[in-house]
């Protein structure tokens, strides 16, 4: 099954229109790297082995987790070049609430993380005003326990499937 492709650039807005992104909902989604260099690590055997960018990135994610109260983080994977992640508004999986009286929605909650992992990456290379990130995001809303379950199975092979097509 194939949810996103990082060489697709869709041109205009991908959001779905008329959903509410500050109500409660599972998204998927794909953050790509500027221009789509490899600049958070690399696979071997399988495996992703972060440098310290790709480091950084992971550690500003869990930070977002902890900041914003509606946001729960589940399976997700800091790639060469992208990162794939499923995140849940409002409540988790368990169904316990995290409701908030006026939560971001998705796209400042996304351009939050850029924002602030792009910062942190910039001051450890001493790169000021440089981009992490390109401008969009892609994201899938999460229907049912089933696409759930197929979608965190897709994150967790991504590195074992980016290995082959390298090695093909």
């Amino acid at each position: 099954m194939t949810f996103f492709h990082p060489s697709i650039r869709h041109g205009k807005s991908i959001r779905l229109k008329g959903h509410d992104y500050t109500k409660e909902a599972k998204y998927y989604i794909t953050m790509t790297a500027l221009k789509r260099e490899h600049l958070f690590g690399k696979v071997t055997n399988g495996k992703v082995i972060l440098n310290d960018i790709g480091k950084t990135v992971e550690k500003a994610w869990r930070w977002m987790g902890n900041h914003y109260d509606h946001l729960t983080l589940d399976e997700f994977v800091v790639m060469p070049n992208h990162m794939h992640a499923i995140v849940f508004f409002g409540r988790d999986e368990g169904g316990v609430s995290r409701n908030t009286p006026s939560p971001k929605p998705l796209g400042r909650v996304i351009g939050a993380f850029k924002t602030v992992s792009t910062k942190r990456v910039n001051q450890e290379r001493g790169t000021p005003g440089k981009k992490l990130w390109q401008e969009d995001f892609w994201d899938h809303i999460v229907r049912n326990k089933s696409d759930l379950e197929r979608i965190r199975e897709y994150i967790r092979d991504n590195p074992r499937k980016w290995q082959i097509e390298i090695d093909s």
